[in-house]
Formats: structure tokens, sequence, C-alpha cells
């Protein structure tokens, strides 16, 4: 069953310097009980297409285009007041800086509470007893005293078990985590998709995981959205992604991330550089964004921007060798 339908999502920013077209004809699915991992680079759109799909972002200054269908509604014609009932209810959020998503003067008890108060009729001290129940399933020890305690008191796992308990409290058939495990150490990183993991089994919610660690989309995701520029470059199983890669970026990306032990088995060669920047996205792209990056770029490649190819039935590339065996 399809939960989330998004099609040609496209987000221009006004700036005095011209149009900034951060998110550019995204389309992508997600089915319940999914998760899916969105990767790529600062700057590639990952964040703001979340930000696009949930409506957070200010519409005075910026254009949003396309569709997105949450169970079949359309969520980008839907007014504030019905968008407020969604967030937090039907779809979570877990923001990438818990320390100041968290109101400071708060207590995380109170926070939690009033998410559930928000969405479900019931009483200041019923909402206050199923914070606490939340804090306790996300591991948090001693959860009626940390209730009492404010953001600051606590260290940054236990911070962003809060996010998650905060976002998770409604019981959300969609959960949005923007960098969940960004500036935690890796015992914590650890303890946070294992919790991840585990309450997505026990509420049966999908995920949307925004992230550029690849060792947390090979542990997490089930399908692998490759971004670059603002573009879907490649998508299929996180398989598939990893044991077979088709876009010149994503090998790029791969080749990059070290691996443990290569020393010891005689391998002492540089790790994969993508040389270059990120092109700036106010300026219009002739032919494919990567080609100045891409060491196989062809004429074809800087005068023609690549459509999406099917190269399998679960796997999809925007590259004009997408279908030869061996991609540059």
């Amino acid at each position: 069953m399809v939960l989330l339908n998004v099609e040609h999502l496209s987000t221009i920013f006004q700036t005095s310097r011209g149009d900034l077209r951060a998110v550019n004809d995204l389309s992508f699915r997600v089915s319940k009980g999914e998760t899916v991992a969105i990767v790529g680079e600062s700057g590639s759109g990952k964040s703001v297409s979340a930000m696009s799909i949930m409506r957070l972002l200010d519409e005075s200054r910026c254009r949003l285009s396309g569709k997105v269908e949450l169970k079949g509604r359309d969520l980008l014609s839907a007014d504030e007041a019905a968008m407020r009932a969604i967030r937090g209810n039907q779809v979570g959020l877990i923001f990438q800086e818990p320390m100041t998503a968290l109101n400071p003067v708060v207590t995380v008890g109170r926070q939690i509470a009033e998410a559930a108060r928000l969405h479900e009729t019931m009483t200041r001290r019923q909402a206050a007893e199923k914070a606490i129940e939340m804090l306790t399933r996300v591991g948090i020890p001693d959860p009626r005293r940390r209730a009492n305690e404010y953001p600051h008191q606590l260290s940054g796992g236990m911070r962003q078990r809060v996010m998650i308990a905060m976002a998770l409290i409604c019981r959300p058939e969609l959960l949005i985590a923007d960098e969940p495990t960004t500036a935690l150490d890796v015992t914590v990183q650890a303890q946070i998709l294992d919790l991840m993991r585990s309450l997505r089994e026990q509420f049966g919610s999908a995920i949307i995981l925004i992230t550029h660690d690849l060792g947390v989309v090979a542990e997490m995701a089930d399908r692998v959205i490759i971004m670059y520029a603002g573009r879907k470059v490649e998508e299929g199983t996180a398989e598939e992604i990893f044991a077979r890669p088709r876009h010149p970026y994503t090998k790029g990306l791969l080749g990059a991330v070290p691996r443990l032990g290569s020393s010891l088995e005689g391998k002492t060669g540089r790790l994969v550089e993508i040389e270059g920047t990120v092109p700036d996205p106010r300026v219009a792209t002739v032919g494919c964004a990567f080609a100045p990056r891409c060491r196989g770029a062809a004429d074809i490649c800087r005068l023609s921007q690549p459509g999406l190819v099917r190269t399998r039935s679960d796997h999809q590339v925007a590259c004009h060798f997408a279908t030869e065996l061996v991609v540059a």
C-alpha cells in the first residue's frame, strides 16, 4: 500500500540574486512499513525535500509545485490548519539538531505531552503520563525524573530520544528523520538506530531517512534515493545500490567510504575523490549537472540532461550511459 506519493516536486526560493532551484522534479513513493533513505552531500536538496513535503518552508519566499499525496490527500493544496493536524499526528518529524528543535525553557516531559494534547483528547495529567510512557519506550532511564528536566540537562543521545518520543507519541504512519544520528558518537548512533528499528516494528510506521551516512543507509534502508543538485539521479533497493551502483556520482559516494581493515589486507590506495564542487543552484544547468565532475562525461552529457532510465524493475538511473555494464 502506497502511503506517500511525491510526483514532480520542485522547490524554488526567491532570492535577491535570482531564483534558487533547491529541489527539481523529484518523484518517489513510500509504502507502509518501508524505510526509504534519501542520500546526497550537503546542498543536494535532501532536507528541503522533507520540509517541502510537510509545508514547513516560508511560502512567501518560495514556490512549490508538483503533487504530494498522503494516503491520497494532496498536501500542497491543503490549508495551514489541515497541515497542523497532519504534522505530529499522521507524520512525525525528527529534526537534525534536537538542541535547537527543543524549547530550552520548557521541560521535555511537557513538550512531549503538548504534542499528544494537540492531536488527542486527553487531560493534562493523562498527557503527562503518556509522555512518561514514551520516554520509557525510547529507553530513557528514570523517565519520571527526566520528564521534569530541561533539554540542556540531557546528553545529546537523550535529547535525540526525546525527539523520537515526541515524534511517535501519536503513533504516526510516517516518520521523517533528518540526519537523526549526526553529531552523536558511534555507540549512541547504534543505540538510536536500534531504537528506530524497534519502534518501526512496534508501530508499523514507514520512515523517510535523510542522511549522508552510507553506513546508516546500509543498516536501515529498504530503498535508496540518491540526490545531486536537487535532482534524483538514482533509485533502487539498498542491495542494488550498494552491489551494483550505476550512476558515477553514486559510485563516487561509495568509493569515498573508508573500509575497516583495508590496510591490513595490503590495500593502501587513496579513497575515491569526487573532484570539483556542487553547481550553483541559481544558475540554470545545460546538460547533466554532474558532467563537470564526471571523469566519463561525453559531449552528450554537456548538451543534454539525461532522463531517468529504468535498468531493472526496481532500479532507475539518470545517466546517458545507464544501460552500459560499466559506467565511467
